[in-house]
């Protein structure tokens, strides 16, 4: 069975583990829990054979940006998340496109977009929009005093 690996990515809240789950499960979750890795697979039908599609949802905090070399140089396939009311997360996925392809083109891929002769395997980068909100550190409320 022919198996493909593709990794989520995107800025944190946008809802890359919503968009994931929903897709594996069916089933859509709404509250937000910060995400450091998970992993899922899913058996799907590609030109007719069946196939196994290996999700890898990423943290999409700074904190772990830098497991995502690991991430990209094992991926086949990428999606790209962001959120629609918040325009910093569209800003944030060029990084990562730009970071994707700079590890790639060491492995022999080109982006799908540019017609390389020596190119020996195309790459496959899909950005996708959520209308999730991305939520903000909360200053501790305090307490109003007895009256």
């Amino acid at each position: 069975m022919r198996e493909y690996k593709v990794v989520v990515l995107g800025s944190g809240g946008v809802g890359k583990s919503a968009l994931t789950v929903q897709f594996v499960t069916g089933t859509f979750i709404e509250k937000y829990d910060p995400t450091i890795e998970d992993f899922y697979r899913k058996e799907i039908e590609v030109d007719s054979s069946p196939s196994v599609l290996e999700i890898l949802d990423t943290a999409g905090t700074e904190q772990f940006a830098s497991m995502r070399d690991l991430y990209i140089k094992n991926g086949q396939g990428f999606i790209l998340v962001y959120s629609l009311v918040n325009q910093q997360s569209f800003q944030d996925i060029k990084p990562m496109r730009d970071q994707i392809i700079r590890v790639k083109r060491g492995h022999g891929f080109e982006p799908w977009s540019r017609k390389i002769p020596h190119a020996s395997k195309q790459l496959s980068i899909c950005a996708t929009a959520t209308e999730a909100r991305v939520p903000r550190a909360r200053a501790p409320q305090q307490e109003k005093p007895p009256q």
